[in-house]
């Protein structure tokens, strides 16, 4: 299906296998429907895991193992989508950064009520960056002054 800007939209199946061949690069761009369709396998992936960890009482090792397995690709994913959009996959780090300093003041909010209000404000920055990432992964690619295209 050709698209005005050019640019073809591909099928499940390329986006499933550029998600694995592409495992951990974080550089380059990725269209929307590579995007999507590679966010749709985790998806159907974690619900196989679910019905045949179900059936075999290892719930928790099957989605485990399928969390750990799909970590990085679906990182390098969301960074090439957020290049392709036209943004810097800093903001992926600034994400993973404020997890981190969430969990760090959780871990500290027993020891003075100061870490349980910053445990808040990492809280409310996290959503805030999450309802950036998903807005930025459902924006057309950026083909003038995208710094990411080559």
């Amino acid at each position: 299906m050709a698209r005005k800007d050019n640019q073809h939209m591909i099928g499940f199946d390329t986006a499933v296998k550029r998600f694995w061949q592409k495992y951990a690069v974080f550089d380059g761009v990725a269209q929307r429907s590579e995007y999507w369709f590679a966010v749709l396998f985790i998806f159907l992936g974690s619900v196989v895991c679910t019905v045949f960890g179900d059936l075999f009482a290892m719930k928790t090792l099957f989605s485990g193992v399928w969390s750990v397995v799909t970590l990085v690709p679906g990182q390098s994913m969301l960074s090439r989508r957020l290049h392709d959009a036209g943004f810097s996959a800093k903001w992926l780090l600034a994400l993973w950064g404020n997890i981190v300093l969430f969990w760090m003041f959780t871990a500290l909010s027993r020891i003075s009520p100061l870490f349980g209000m910053l445990m808040s404000v990492t809280s409310f920055i996290a959503v805030v960056l999450c309802v950036f990432m998903f807005v930025a992964s459902v924006l057309p690619s950026k083909f003038k002054n995208n710094p990411y295209r080559r």
